[in-house]
């Protein structure tokens, strides 16, 4: 089905590709469809905003990448390293048409047993459940978390909360 390998230079353009295709989204629970509707569209227009900012950061020497068995990229990770020997995962990403079967656990699994410790990652708050599943929990106590994650918390929840969601950013600890 796919194999999962370390991100290679040629690689960044496809990795930045598909960061840029994700964009800002929800990932939706059977709401009603204008609710959807508005969301798609504001999440459309965010992603046009922030595509440059989404994938700046992306160093594909960081990155891990799901492969088809026609070697096409169908998803991404990045193991990002900050100060303080902290590693941020992020970038995640499966192709919209591959989603479903299995990739994302792909992913998750080789970086779970190949990254350095500890990884610390957001997302929405309906996600938790899979990233448990890896064993990372959730962090309430925002004077454990590192500060740049503490400060992306504070103002993707005030988004959410102006777009009057339900989910809430979640930071993710694995030990």
């Amino acid at each position: 089905m796919c194999s999962v390998r370390r991100a290679s230079e040629e690689d960044v353009g496809l990795i930045r590709d598909l960061v840029r295709s994700a964009g800002v989204h929800s990932p939706g629970s059977g709401k009603e469809k204008a609710g959807r509707e508005q969301m798609s569209l504001l999440g459309g227009i965010l992603s046009k905003v922030f595509a440059p900012i989404f994938t700046s950061g992306i160093k594909w020497r960081n990155c891990y990448v799901a492969v088809s068995e026609e070697g096409s990229v169908v998803g991404c990770v990045q193991l990002k390293p900050h100060a303080g020997d902290i590693f941020e995962f992020t970038s995640f990403v499966v192709h919209r048409k591959w989603r479903d079967r299995g990739i994302a656990i792909a992913l998750c699994e080789h970086v779970v047993a190949q990254g350095p410790r500890p990884q610390w990652g957001t997302c929405t708050s309906d996600f938790i459940p899979f990233y448990r599943k890896f064993g990372a929990v959730e962090v309430t106590d925002s004077g454990k978390m590192p500060r740049f994650l503490r400060r992306r918390r504070r103002w993707f929840n005030i988004f959410l909360r102006l777009a009057r969601k339900k989910e809430y950013l979640a930071v993710m600890v694995l030990e």
